[in-house]
């Protein structure tokens, strides 16, 4: 397959599986990875006249890390064990176990539509 895309899968997982999860991605790709996550931080955007021209980051939103952030609890959610932006799960834990995974991050984004969840666009090292 050229790409794969999986979307809101990997967080029914425990988080000790994440990395293999994503080596058997990048397995089965021949080019891309594409994975969406929940994420709880805070998202700010901008959507005033003007605001694309002169601040376009904040156009396309930005993720803020939580001051004191929540444990996650799968007793109490039922179905997620683990979300960005939750107690020992910052995007930057998320990121770094992508990269020891083989995969190469081309890109990560939230959309200003869908804020709850966050997109890693992934290439395949050769």
């Amino acid at each position: 397959m050229d790409a794969v895309f999986c979307c809101q899968v990997l967080e029914h997982l425990p988080y000790e599986m994440f990395g293999s999860a994503l080596s058997e991605l990048g397995r089965i790709a021949t080019r891309r990875v594409v994975i969406s996550l929940p994420d709880v931080s805070p998202f700010f955007f901008l959507r005033a006249r003007g605001s694309r021209r002169f601040l376009p980051r904040l156009w396309k939103g930005v993720s803020l890390p939580r001051p004191f952030p929540e444990r996650h609890d799968f007793e109490a959610h039922g179905q997620h064990y683990w979300e960005i932006g939750k107690k020992d799960f910052p995007v930057g834990r998320v990121l770094a176990d992508i990269s020891r995974s083989g995969l190469v991050l081309k890109d990560h984004f939230r959309m200003v539509e869908r804020p709850y969840w966050h997109f890693f666009v992934l290439d395949r090292t050769s």
